[in-house]
């Protein structure tokens, strides 16, 4: 995961922005340029790459590493990839979150949902299941993933799914599937801490919950580019992600005090380019 994480950090890059706190923190992200063109044609490769650390559990992983079965470890991983339109499922926004919270908030995937599915069907509820330990206190991350080309569309089915899933009664039966799945891994121990400190946890408002959302769009500007650092893109992109984040802070959600929501905004130029590439890589490891 060294390799890949050092690609992912040299292809995507948080945008330094002071923007003026509202209710909800927001994360502007965006793609190097090379030879004049953004990179969005490589996010397909860091996809392949990532698949098993994303579609395996950490036991899974290791054991087809040792064993240097690779054919079986990718086989395995592409299994668990829904058979959907590549327009209608989840997976790959899904897998974009889990490597965006390892690389950019060092978060450690609590479980493998990807691998809860039932047959062909996606496993609803949300679309990660990540932990972090903060001043020795475990910190759920239960996040969602809008892979959509069109910003408002995906803003308003996001608020529709965080409407849902943000009640704390939600929440608590989502956990409740979750916990017998925990993944145990004994390079990590803190699995077993998160584990035994949540068992001990007597009422859920005692739990911090960060509910990261995940969302992409097409953005036109992109193409007016060709280097991030130039002073035009900076300005550009500044009232690109205000206005962004304006649209997200009218939206209203009512939030128990331990919930905290983190918006991460990835532009690409064409997202049905990308899911395209993908069905085809996908279609030739079936």
């Amino acid at each position: 995961m060294k390799i890949l994480t050092r690609r992912i950090e040299n292809l995507i890059f948080k945008f330094s922005l002071q923007i003026e706190k509202g209710k909800w923190e927001h994360v502007p992200l965006h793609l190097n340029y090379e030879d004049g063109k953004y990179r969005q044609s490589e996010i397909k490769n860091i996809i392949r790459d990532a698949l098993p650390h994303f579609a395996l559990t950490p036991l899974e992983y290791e054991e087809y590493t040792s064993s240097g079965d690779d054919g079986e470890k990718l086989r395995l991983a592409w299994s668990r990839i829904s058979k959907r339109n590549k327009y209608s499922k989840g997976d790959y926004g899904e897998l974009l979150l889990f490597l965006i919270l390892k690389v950019f908030f060092k978060s450690e995937k609590l479980v493998t949902k990807v691998k809860l599915k039932t047959g062909n069907q996606e496993v609803y509820g949300y679309d990660c299941a990540h932990f972090t330990i903060e001043n020795d206190q475990p910190i759920l991350w239960l996040g969602e993933s809008k892979f959509y080309n069109n910003f408002s569309n995906a803003l308003n089915k996001a608020f529709e799914s965080l409407e849902e899933h943000c009640k704390m009664s939600y929440t608590k039966n989502e956990f409740s599937f979750l916990e017998p799945h925990i993944e145990l891994n004994k390079d990590f121990p803190y699995y077993q801490e998160i584990k035994n400190k949540l068992k001990l946890i007597q009422s859920f408002d005692e739990i911090k919950v960060k509910v990261p959302v995940f969302i992409t769009y097409d953005c036109d500007i992109i193409k007016n580019h060709k280097q991030t650092k130039s002073q035009e893109f900076i300005n550009e992109f500044k009232k690109e992600f205000e206005e962004k984040k304006d649209a997200i802070e009218k939206k209203a959600l009512n939030l128990k005090s331990n919930f905290e929501l983190i918006f991460i905004l990835l532009p690409f130029e064409t997202v049905s380019e990308i899911k395209d590439q993908i069905d085809l890589l996908e279609k030739g490891n079936r």
